[in-house]
């Protein structure tokens, strides 16, 4: 009577096996059972060495099998294909012992529950445990060293770029290159530096028919994804993790690595504006929703508790819109009073603006930039210097010099320091948006073009929406003094 085994074959990334490794291993396994006249049942998987056990299904369904009597053994090409994990090795050992199950090779019968047997067994295992760790180590060396030069690295590349090889025969090394959707995410940017909320991105993207890398409908996340990927400035950014901990640990930047689609400038611009639409005030969730009847639509906040105001009519004058009494007792007023209040402040409010301009062209800001410019060179400098301690700190790890607590003590202090510093930087950088020149005049035209456009325009919707490109929002308050209104820009 033929016996019947399991045959298991798994494809490992980690290992660098290619598209035909399975074909070639299941010719191998095949003859062997051949030879032997073993009946078999085979079992296949596609996985990373370094996979969770509860996630190797194909293993467990087999282990699940072995454990019904089904097999007298298990045929793999070598024990390294059971598991590279020395722990997974034990436990999937333990389970074909029990239960009498052996693991035929080409090479060898092995029979766990000979003491020699296992003894070879754990050896082959802790050797294969060696051999995953310096496969990880060397091809984790071998990212950061092309990252390190600039070269993409990633699996896939953004939105409006194309991931190609230096050398398409060698196939080693990639780079990003703008494809025929690079003007559409440079259009999102553009969108949003001159004050479209996410939602009217989606809504214009939408309308003009342009569809994502795979031709679907856009959606708030998806842009919001976009606007916050750095790698548009040209800039490759690659985040290393811990292997212990998985917490990030050391992250690669290497500006001009690939064309860029916009400026730096430009990219902390739209951070701020993408940043104040998503600050979690309420205003954020209940914008562009329902008819525009009114060019200050969702414009308009109570200046003593902030809650938005509504509007509304009555039966008998349902022409005559009147903003609502707010809960916290701050009176109405009819919307055409409030309107042309508004328009009257609007009058003061550009007036400041263009005297703000002539202080930002005489150069007053000048010496606030250099100062900036300054303390951003010493954070960026502090930085360096505390991710070389963390490079060397690892290194003394790996080398055998330090013990691994030492090393993790070191390292968490590092990483609290490195991500103190990036805060910093941050806010620093963002300072230097609000007082760039360039920016600032830039800012100034487009903020005169849109008042310019919203006072030819008759069209209420469109004016609401001209509005809400300057205006963050409106303050109303209305006491026995009249009306107060203070209007807030962008």
């Amino acid at each position: 009577m033929k016996k019947s085994v399991a045959i298991f074959n798994r494809k490992s990334r980690s290992d660098g096996d290619n598209d035909t490794t399975l074909a070639n291993h299941r010719t191998i396994t095949r003859e062997l059972c051949a030879r032997a006249d073993y009946h078999y049942t085979e079992y296949e998987e596609i996985l990373s060495g370094a996979t969770k056990f509860e996630d190797r299904t194909e293993l467990l369904r087999m282990l699940a099998d072995v454990k019904q009597g089904l097999y007298y053994g298990v045929v793999v090409v070598e024990l390294q294909r059971l598991a590279r994990s020395g722990q997974y090795s034990q436990m999937i050992a333990d389970t074909l012992e029990q239960f009498d199950v052996k693991i035929i090779t080409p090479t060898m019968v092995y029979n766990l529950r000979d003491s020699t047997h296992r003894l070879m067994f754990d050896m082959m295992s802790a050797m294969g445990v060696n051999e995953l760790k310096t496969t990880d180590n060397r091809m984790r060396n071998g990212l950061i060293t092309k990252a390190k030069s600039g070269h993409y690295v990633s699996a896939q590349s953004p939105y409006g770029y194309d991931a190609l090889w230096d050398d398409p025969i060698k196939r080693k090394t990639r780079t990003l290159v703008p494809n025929d959707k690079a003007e559409y995410a440079k259009l999102m940017f553009d969108l949003a530096d001159q004050g479209y909320s996410l939602r009217d991105i989606v809504h214009e993207l939408n309308q003009r028919g342009i569809g994502t890398i795979n031709g679907k409908a856009w959606y708030i996340r998806t842009v919001q994804h976009i606007l916050n990927n750095r790698a548009y400035t040209g800039t490759l950014i690659v985040q290393l993790y811990d292997k212990y901990t998985k917490k990030p640990s050391e992250k690669i930047e290497v500006p001009d690595a690939f064309p860029a689609l916009i400026t730096e400038k430009q990219y902390h611009r739209v951070q701020l504006a993408v940043k104040a639409r998503l600050s979690g005030d309420m205003e954020t969730r209940t914008r562009s929703r329902g008819m525009v009847r009114t060019v200050l639509k969702d414009l308009v906040f109570c200046n003593v508790c902030n809650s938005k105001t509504g509007y509304t009519s009555s039966a008998k004058r349902p022409d005559v819109l009147v903003v609502k009494k707010c809960e916290c007792g701050n009176k109405g007023v009819i919307e055409a009073t409030l309107r042309e209040r508004f328009f009257q402040q609007l009058k003061y409010t550009e007036q400041f603006w263009r005297e703000e301009w002539e202080r930002v062209l005489s150069g007053t800001t000048q010496n606030a930039t250099s100062n900036l410019e300054d303390k951003l060179n010493d954070l960026e400098a502090n930085k360096g210097k505390y991710a070389n301690r963390l490079k060397r700190s690892r290194e003394a790890f790996l080398d055998g010099d330090v013990t691994r607590e030492e090393y993790l003590a070191d390292k968490a202090d590092y990483e609290e320091k490195i991500a103190d510093l990036d805060k910093s930087i941050a806010d620093i950088k963002s300072q230097m948006v609000k007082v760039d020149v360039d920016s600032i005049n830039k800012q100034m035209k487009d903020r005169f073009a849109i008042l310019e456009k919203l006072r030819k325009s008759k069209d209420t919707k469109e004016v609401n929406r001209l509005l809400k490109l300057i205006i963050q929002k409106v303050l109303y308050q209305r006491s026995d003094e009249g009306i107060k209104l203070m209007i807030l820009p962008k």
